[in-house]
């Protein structure tokens, strides 16, 4: 079982906040067999973890009305842990970034802030109070990845540079191009690419992935619960991978790493 150790500069936790709230819990609950289980919220806002034996794997939480526009798709929030909400965010700003939300406290568990990044792409900051984030990572039905997709990754890559000190390693992947992994304290964080087959217009978004056994099954299973395929089962160096948008119109990936020995 994967539990790691969480530090600044890490992503820590992935949320779904939607005006879908029933349908989506229904879908992930039946897809990784997650446990939805209530969580009070300031102001009487809905939200749920998704718990997956003992371990929080994931949240989900009611859009307030109106706060995500007709025909927008709700999307998975990736949240990157930090020592210093407020100078993170201060600092987000003068590397050309903007402060969507303002740092604030979420209950006793710790203190939230949303930026967007240079290239549109739209992240959120957490600092610490009783809770860092999930509890099990790397696993079938956990976060595995975090991967931004834009058109100007060297311009996200200097962001998170001068925003987080993340350190990087390249790689040139099949299918994708150059691949910048952005790495903290020597173990892969996640990636920044930039995909010849995804259209200009699509605009930059981190990217979650989550683990599975087995690819192939859970697009099955996600298929029967009333998902979509956007890209069906391939095999890539690292592994075996799909993108699927659930009953929401919300888009996530499914990846189940390469065997010793493989790719």
């Amino acid at each position: 079982m994967s539990r790691v150790e969480l530090k600044p500069g890490m992503f820590s936790w992935v949320d779904l906040i939607t005006p879908h709230y029933e349908k989506q819990t229904d879908f992930y609950t039946a897809l990784f067999g997650w446990t939805a289980v209530d969580a009070p919220m300031p102001e009487g806002r809905r939200y749920r973890t998704f718990a997956l034996g003992d371990d929080v794997v994931a949240g989900i939480g009611e859009a307030p009305p109106g706060s995500i526009p007709e025909g927008v798709p709700p999307m998975w929030t990736s949240y990157i842990l930090v020592e210093d909400i407020a100078a993170t965010a201060g600092r987000a700003t003068e590397l050309g970034g903007t402060v969507l939300m303002p740092p604030s406290a979420v209950g006793e568990e710790g203190h939230m802030a949303l930026i967007q990044d240079p290239t549109g792409a739209v992240v959120a900051l957490w600092q610490a109070g009783r809770g860092s984030g999930a509890t099990l990572f790397n696993e079938p039905g956990t976060l595995s990845w975090n991967e931004l997709v834009t058109k100007k990754p060297l311009e996200a890559r200097a962001f998170y540079d001068g925003l987080l000190g993340w350190g990087w390693e390249e790689a040139e992947l099949e299918r994708i191009g150059t691949y910048h992994m952005c790495m903290v304290d020597g173990r892969p964080n996640g990636g920044i690419c930039n995909p010849p087959q995804v259209p200009d217009e699509v605009p930059s978004y981190w990217d979650v992935y989550f683990g599975t056994d087995d690819v192939d099954a859970t697009v099955e299973r996600a298929l029967e619960l009333g998902g979509k395929v956007l890209v069906p089962p391939m095999t890539v160096s690292v592994g075996r991978w799909a993108a699927i948008q659930d009953p929401g119109g919300t888009v996530f990936s499914l990846f189940k790493p390469a065997e010793e020995g493989e790719g």
